[in-house]
């Protein structure tokens, strides 16, 4: 039978940390608190009074209401624990079940108790899909996962503007939750949301955990089964992409790795995504490279007849480099001056290879790929279509090939293509830049946020003040002075969303140059800092 709690909260500081401990008490009635006001002086923090969320064996206990803290709120659920926001008190409900709880908006719910759904924390011994809005944030070794569930639609009273507003401002809060998330069951593995695989070392995978994972899912989820037991990467992109996960320590040189470390699990479960890998390579052979020696022969238009397609780089007299394509006997000259496709501003044309794509897998057609490497290490692919002439359809800044790109593979097939720009927010460094082909031609897709291609970390010299949100009025924490932090994503103006190898994260504000909150420039409260001429 389902308990239903009306949380009616004062004062709450979101805490952005991971697994701690949790503590339950004894039992009590569910009861609707109201608002109280705290004790204006503070005094040495002691542990709450609590009231039971149920039994540790699992069975259904009476549920009731925690009175909130001098400083902050917490709710616990068993061994669950979070920190809710400031700006909820009196506006969420809490539903508990026998394997969690949900948080429903208060004003929807009051209405039809089927509406305002925000999230859900739960605890089973079953797998867990992860579509339906579902993420696994810890496990235990004992096979026990925790997971929480966002709604897949709105789901809230939509007949009143106010009611809508508040439900989306509190559906984007749901990433606070999660980081406030203690989990007191013994060897509790948290952080599990930074693993694609976060069971694979104690659970043998299915195939149907894994079938719709892309080339790079799957070659970080294979590579993460040796992470966990402290390799280390020659390749650069996983290197960076494992050092920014609070639970890994690469310590272990890859020459010096030995598998005897590994379980027969995880030796399972390795050829269970290498043949994966492979099985996805023959299904998605685009894109193709080429040496500029060879002459390719694939069917551009879809019309069942294959081109012919060669590519060479030619340097003129005055010293003007032309990229030069023929297809079916035709030379089409690409750059400089010629309008024979377009005047491109191809500088720097790599000489010894281009590319057949599939960039639409649905479509029918390839496209022609030639890299240009830039005037200034500011490098660009330029792509191409045959409909019987051959015209240029765009550009991605660039090479989003995994030869060229560490690894990673920037095609999804669906008809986007992720490259590589600068920023200079606050030092110069990659981003990942999202581009769509619409048919006609490759545009930008301006998502408004762009993520930060994995990179070293920096050390925090001080205590860095951050929001929970890109909103000077959003709740605010503390990212503590460390040795390693990282940039993870950026909206190219004023934020960037920084993360601590001690779990702890938020968004940093930045105004010309400086941090706000510190009033310094970033030189001062970052290591490392660099930018290009």
């Amino acid at each position: 039978m389902k308990k239903k709690i009306v949380l009616l909260m004062t004062i709450a500081v979101v805490m952005l940390t991971g697994c701690g401990a949790g503590k339950t008490g004894g039992a009590g009635e569910a009861t609707e608190v109201s608002e109280m006001e705290t004790a204006s002086n503070a005094a040495e923090e002691t542990a709450p009074e609590e009231i039971n969320a149920g039994s540790k064996d699992g069975s259904v206990a009476e549920y009731g209401i925690r009175e909130p803290e001098e400083d902050q709120y917490r709710y616990t659920w068993q061994e669950m624990t979070i920190t809710l926001p400031q700006d909820w008190a009196g506006h969420c409900v809490m539903e508990e079940s026998e394997t969690g709880f949900s948080i429903y908006q208060k004003a929807s719910y009051e209405k039809d108790d089927t509406l305002g759904y925000i999230c859900g924390f739960f605890r089973t011994e079953e797998p867990v899909e992860y579509d339906h809005g579902k993420i696994i944030v810890a496990y235990t070794e004992d096979g026990k996962l925790y997971y929480m569930a966002e709604p897949t639609d709105v789901s809230c009273d939509m007949e009143d503007e106010k009611i809508v507003g508040e439900y989306i401002r509190m559906c984007g809060q749901t990433q606070q939750l999660k980081a406030s998330l203690q989990i007191s069951a013994a060897g509790a593995h948290c952080n599990a949301d930074e693993y694609i695989l976060p069971t694979s070392s104690i659970f043998p995978l299915d195939q149907a955990a894994f079938a719709d994972f892309s080339d790079n899912t799957l070659w970080i989820a294979k590579n993460e089964i040796y992470a966990r037991h402290g390799r280390q990467f020659m390749n650069e992109y996983l290197q960076q992409y494992f050092n920014r996960c609070i639970w890994y320590e690469g310590v272990i040189p890859p020459e010096e790795f030995q598998e005897s470390v590994l379980n027969q699990t995880e030796k399972e479960n390795l050829q269970m995504l290498a043949a994966a890998m492979e099985e996805y390579d023959r299904q998605h052979p685009y894109p193709k490279m080429y040496q500029a020696s060879e002459t390719a022969s694939e069917d551009l238009d879809g019309d069942g007849r294959a081109e012919k397609i060669s590519y060479r780089v030619e340097e003129q007299d005055g010293g003007e480099v032309l990229a030069m394509l023929t297809v079916n006997g035709e030379t089409y000259i690409a750059g400089g001056l010629s309008d024979s496709i377009s005047e491109l501003p191809i500088t720097n044309p790599t000489l010894d290879c281009f590319y057949i794509t599939d960039i639409k897998e649905d479509d029918g057609t390839l496209e022609i790929a030639v890299l240009d490497e830039g005037p200034s290490d500011d490098p660009v692919t330029y792509f191409f279509q045959y409909d019987g002439t051959l015209s240029c359809i765009g550009l991605v800044p660039g090479f989003p090939f995994a030869e060229l790109n560490g690894g990673f593979n920037g095609f999804n097939g669906y008809g986007g293509i992720i490259g590589r720009s600068w920023t200079d927010l606050i030092e110069t460094a990659y981003l990942q830049d999202y581009w769509w082909y619409d048919g006609s031609g490759i545009v930008g897709w301006d998502l408004g946020w762009c993520d930060f291609w994995p990179s070293f970390g920096h050390t925090l010299y001080e205590d860095l003040p951050v929001y929970c949100e890109q909103d000077e009025t959003s709740a605010n924490a503390v990212i503590p002075a460390q040795e390693e932090v990282f940039f993870l994503g950026t909206d190219r103006e004023r934020w960037i969303l920084v993360k601590g190898k001690d779990g702890s994260q938020g968004y940093m504000l930045v105004e010309d140059g400086n941090i706000a909150g510190l009033n310094k420039p970033a030189g001062e409260v970052f290591s490392g800092l660099q930018f290009s001429g």
